[in-house]
Parts: C-alpha cells; sequence; structure tokens
C-alpha cells in the first residue's frame, strides 16, 4: 500500500511540475497543453452518453453469460460426452 500511495504521489508531482503544459516543445506555442488536448464539449456530451448506454449493457452480458457458464464441467456430464464424443460407448452415433 504505501508503494502505490509513494507511486501516485511521484506521478502527481511529476504531471504538476509541467502544469497546464502536458508536452513541452521548444517552442512554448507549440506545447501540447490541456486545453489543446481536450475535446469539444459536443463531443464530451456524445461520448458520456455512450458511455452510460454501453456500459450498463456490457456488465448485464457479462453477468448472463457468468450464469450460462457457472460450474464446473465433469468429463461424465452427458452435453460434455456427446460433443466430444468421450463416453465409453454410450452415445455413439
Amino acid at each position: 500500500m504505501v508503494r502505490i500511495l509513494g507511486i501516485v504521489f511521484v506521478m502527481g508531482v511529476a504531471g504538476s511540475i509541467g502544469y497546464p503544459n502536458l508536452v513541452r516543445a521548444t517552442e512554448p506555442a507549440l506545447s501540447l497543453t490541456i486545453t489543446n488536448a481536450s475535446s469539444s464539449a459536443l463531443t464530451l456530451k456524445v461520448m458520456l452518453i455512450i458511455a452510460l448506454v454501453g456500459m450498463p449493457l456490457v456488465v448485464g452480458y457479462t453477468v448472463f453469460a457468468y450464469h450460462v457458464f457457472k460450474g464446473k464441467v465433469r468429463p461424465d456430464d452427458e452435453a460434455y460426452c456427446r460433443k466430444l464424443r468421450l463416453c465409453r460407448g454410450v452415445y455413439e452415433e
């Protein structure tokens, strides 16, 4: 935990040294600043809507897939045997 806090502290100090420049250039007019790097307000709004709609869909599908595929597969399960034809002559077609 102490290491993580140390890393966060060092990254915070390193980031705040150059504020508002993210990437400095030899000519100050060409530096990448926080303002230059940000998207437009419309783009940020659209991406917020996409995230608010998309994330519940992703989480819901993940929960559904986990529910469908939960549990261990045993070699003597009927579906497993049929699919791989591993059962001892029981499910021969």
